[in-house]
């Protein structure tokens, strides 16, 4: 089966079920199809299917492109909850529904500067770190240390390394 084209989605409404495609009123500007009964929680319109609380956008998906992969959410690409337009819904991971969003999750992943305004990431893990500001709560941290627990650490790290050599030459 082949995809749909924008056309075909475009007049789609109408092959909806009945009280499916009552509730849905196209605007014509963005293309969107606003689901006008009940929204339910965050704006996302809901209806009752087979005696389940359904989303709407979810429902209309999946009449017009089928099943949703599982593992996989709906993405509104024009940003509008309450738009069921199959054309502008996409599966994607979640992680990529999120960073694609405006919460702080995302803005924080698309920034380019730590929170200090320092330039210096560094990627490890998946995780983001600003080496500046590590440097600096390392110092601070080794600023507040007794002299002599300097010495025991260094101690320490010069036994570690004797025994790796000694290990190493085996």
């Amino acid at each position: 089966m082949s995809e749909p084209t924008e056309e075909d989605l475009r007049f789609g409404i109408l092959s909806l079920p009945r009280g499916i495609s009552d509730r849905i009123e196209p605007e014509p500007i963005s293309g969107c199809w606003l689901w006008s009964a009940g929204l339910g929680s965050g704006g996302y319109g809901s209806l009752y299917v087979d005696r389940r609380n359904v989303r709407a956008h979810r429902y209309v998906y999946e009449f017009f492109r089928g099943a949703i992969p599982p593992g996989l959410v709906i993405d509104h690409l024009c940003r509008v909850r309450s738009c069921v337009n199959p054309a502008h819904l996409e599966v994607v991971t979640d992680r990529e529904n999120i960073l694609r969003g405006e919460g702080l999750s995302a803005q924080w992943f698309r920034s380019e500067v730590c929170r200090f305004g320092h330039r210096d990431w560094k990627t490890s893990e998946g995780k983001r770190k600003c080496r500046t500001c590590a440097n600096q709560r390392n110092a601070e941290y080794r600023r507040r240390q007794p002299p002599e627990f300097h010495a025991q650490r260094v101690e320490e790290c010069r036994a570690w390394r004797r025994r790796k050599a000694l290990e190493a030459r085996g």
